[in-house]
């Protein structure tokens, strides 16, 4: 079957309405995992062997977070370092992660139209998730498109409840996804994965 490992960085979910609503949405969701990094790893020594058990056990990696200064939390960042494969790393043992899917799931809290950019907002997003894109190509995982949530300090409760859903069926159609669509005479649908 199936399965997504949600890689979750939020160094103050306690302040946060926005991914404690997107959690929220993943209640009942057996096909996914969540895996709360700051709440596992408070103290940022990262166990990189159960870490890469846990990418080998699931065929979607995901990495949930809200953008800081146009960058992922520090953990976060701290996790890619130590546990994805780094070529010329001898020390590390080898880790397969070809096939798999790699996304997103980011909040932001700027309007990006409002700020002064060099190109329009959907361009700064592209230059900004950039990194973590040649990261999973690095690592021998296929890109899909992130689910964003712009200006996500300005959702009122529908927008924001709306955004969870969102969030929940982008997730479903990962899981679904393959199985629905490689069915004797099934023909493939062009997904916004």
């Amino acid at each position: 079957m199936e399965s997504v490992l949600i890689l979750f960085a939020h160094p103050i979910l306690e302040h946060s309405r926005v991914h404690k609503r997107l959690l929220q949405a993943l209640a009942g969701m057996e096909q996914v995992t969540l895996h709360d990094l700051y709440q596992t790893y408070p103290d940022f020594f990262i166990d990189v062997s159960r870490e890469q058990d846990l990418l080998r056990e699931h065929q979607h990696i995901v990495l949930q977070f809200p953008l800081y200064w146009f960058s992922t939390p520090s953990l976060l960042k701290e996790w890619q370092d130590l546990v994805l494969p780094q070529p010329g790393r001898t020390t590390q043992e080898p880790l397969d992660l070809s096939g798999k899917t790699f996304g997103l799931a980011v909040s932001y809290a700027d309007n990006l139209a409002a700020l002064e950019l060099p190109s329009e907002p959907s361009a700064a997003i592209e230059a900004m998730v950039l990194p973590l894109r040649l990261t999973a190509t690095r690592a021998g995982l296929r890109w899909c498109d992130p689910f964003l949530i712009p200006d996500a300090s300005h959702l009122d409760d529908t927008q924001l409840a709306l955004a969870a859903e969102g969030y929940r069926d982008h997730l479903l159609a990962k899981v679904y996804y393959q199985r629905a669509t490689a069915g004797p005479g099934a023909s493939r649908k062009q997904g916004s994965d």
